[in-house]
């Protein structure tokens, strides 16, 4: 029987990285959490990324290459267009690092990187307490401080 159709979502933060790989209902497949070592800079960033990925993928049971695509959120500044982690505070050395084609190049994958509040409102809006809500406003305050808006459905 063939695996159902997948998506890997990733969680970078200043402290921890989360990989899960999902169905497009959102039912977890494989998950992989590790702290981030966010003092060593961009490189050591994105090996421990790549390590989370493949980690999560072999857990599920699943290829990586057969992923319909990779999303990550990311703190930001983020040039969304470009694929750019500008320079956040909390990831030291992380100045103009193109994350999005650095992973794409890694792992084979289309990625979509997106602010990491923005995507928590987003997935808080598709599947938890803002499931169904036509707007909503959602704050998180972690390493960082940042937050999300859903207007008629939509961030």
């Amino acid at each position: 029987m063939a695996a159902p159709p997948y998506f890997i979502a990733v969680d970078l933060g200043a402290t921890k990285i989360l990989s899960l790989v999902s169905t497009p209902a959102g039912e977890v497949l494989g998950r992989d959490r590790r702290p981030t070592l966010a003092r060593g800079g961009p490189k050591v960033v994105l090996s421990q990324l790549e390590a989370s990925i493949r980690s999560a993928a072999r857990r599920a049971g699943v290829s990586l290459e057969g992923a319909q695509a990779l999303g990550i959120a990311s703190p930001g500044p983020i040039d969304l267009t470009a694929g750019v982690v500008r320079n956040p505070p909390n990831l030291p050395g992380w100045k103009g690092v193109p994350l999005r084609r650095l992973l794409a190049e890694r792992l084979g994958l289309p990625v979509v990187l997106e602010n990491d509040a923005t995507a928590a409102a987003v997935g808080e809006h598709a599947f938890g307490a803002g499931r169904g809500l036509k707007y909503m406003v959602y704050v998180t305050v972690s390493t960082g401080i940042g937050g999300g808006i859903i207007i008629d459905g939509r961030p």
